[in-house]
C-alpha cells in the first residue's frame, strides 16, 4: 500500500507541473480538499494524498494562506487515519500556526482537539490533557457552547481511558446545558440520549448498579442508531440482571447484546 500511495504522489506532482502556470482559484482548492476528505473516508489513501499535495502546492502558488491551512488539515486527517501519527501531528501543527495568525478561534479549538486525539491514540494521556486545557481556555473565550462541546466529547473519552469515572459523571452533568444551547431539537435529543448512555456506563464502572440500570434501560429505550452503544448497554444490563437473579431479563439482555454486536461496524462514533 505504501508504494501505491507514493506513486500517486509522484504522478500528482508531475501533473501539477503542467498546471503550474495556470491560475487556481479558492473554489478549485476547496474542491480538491473536499475530494481528498471523501477519499480518506473511503480508505482510498493514495488518491487522497495526491489531491491534498496538489491542493497544498496550488495554495502556496496562489499565496492563499486560508486554503493552505485547510489543505494541511485535510492532509493531517488522512495521515491520522493511516496511523502515521508523526506526519499527522506535523500537518495539524502547520494548520494551527496559520489559523493562529488569523486568530480563528473555532479552527484553533478544532485543531487542538485533533492533536489531543493523536496523543490519546498514542496513549500519551498527559499530553492530551495539556492540549485540552489550552483549547478549553480558547473555546470558553468564544462564548459558543459548540466550541466547548467539540472538546467535551474527547475529554470524556480521556477520562474513561484513565478510569476516572467520577470525573465522567461530573463532566457529563455539566454538559446538559451546553447541548441544550448548542443543538437544534433533533440533535439535542440524540446528544441527550448519548449523555445518558455515558452516565449509565460510568455508574456501571463505579459499581453503582441501581443508577446504572436506570440510565442504561432508558438508553436502550431511546437509542435507535448506534448499535455499538446499544451492545454495550445490553451487555452491562445483563451483568446487573444476573447479579439480581432476574433470569429472564438477563437472558433477554444477553441476546440483545449479541445481536447489536453483530451489527457493529469498525468505525468511530461521531457526535
Amino acid at each position: 500500500m505504501q508504494n501505491n500511495w507514493k506513486l500517486h504522489i509522484v504522478l500528482c506532482l508531475f501533473v501539477s507541473m503542467q498546471l503550474f502556470s495556470q491560475d487556481i482559484d479558492k473554489d478549485s482548492i476547496r474542491t480538491l480538499n473536499k475530494e481528498a476528505f471523501e477519499l480518506t473516508r473511503n480508505f482510498s489513501f493514495g488518491k487522497s494524498l495526491s489531491y491534498s499535495y496538489l491542493a497544498i502546492q496550488h495554495s502556496i502558488t496562489s499565496s492563499d494562506d486560508e486554503s493552505l491551512a485547510s489543505s494541511y488539515n485535510t492532509l493531517a486527517v488522512t495521515y491520522h487515519r493511516m496511523h502515521y501519527y508523526n506526519k499527522a501531528k506535523k500537518y495539524y501543527e502547520k494548520a494551527l500556526e496559520i489559523h493562529e495568525t488569523f486568530d480563528d478561534k473555532k479552527q484553533i479549538v478544532l485543531l487542538y482537539h485533533y492533536l489531543a486525539r493523536i496523543s490519546i491514540d498514542r496513549k500519551n494521556y498527559g499530553r492530551a490533557n495539556e492540549y485540552l486545557n489550552i483549547a478549553y481556555k480558547i473555546a470558553n473565550e468564544t462564548g459558543d457552547p459548540e466550541n466547548v462541546l467539540v472538546l467535551d466529547w474527547i475529554q470524556i473519552q480521556l477520562y474513561q481511558l484513565e478510569g476516572k469515572f467520577v470525573e465522567v459523571v461530573k463532566h457529563v452533568e455539566g454538559m446538559y446545558e451546553r447541548i441544550k444551547k448548542a443543538s437544534n431539537k433533533a440533535f439535542y435529543v440524540a446528544r441527550k440520549n448519548y449523555l445518558g448512555f455515558l452516565l449509565g456506563d460510568a455508574y456501571y464502572h463505579l459499581k453503582e448498579y441501581d443508577k446504572a440500570e436506570e440510565y442504561l434501560e432508558k438508553h436502550t429505550r431511546d437509542e435507535y442508531v448506534h448499535s455499538n452503544d446499544l451492545a454495550v448497554s445490553y451487555m452491562q444490563l445483563s451483568d446487573i440482571y444476573k447479579a439480581k437473579g432476574e433470569t429472564d431479563k438477563y437472558k433477554g439482555a444477553q441476546i440483545k447484546s449479541v445481536s447489536y454486536t453483530h451489527l457493529t461496524l469498525p468505525t468511530k462514533r461521531i457526535v
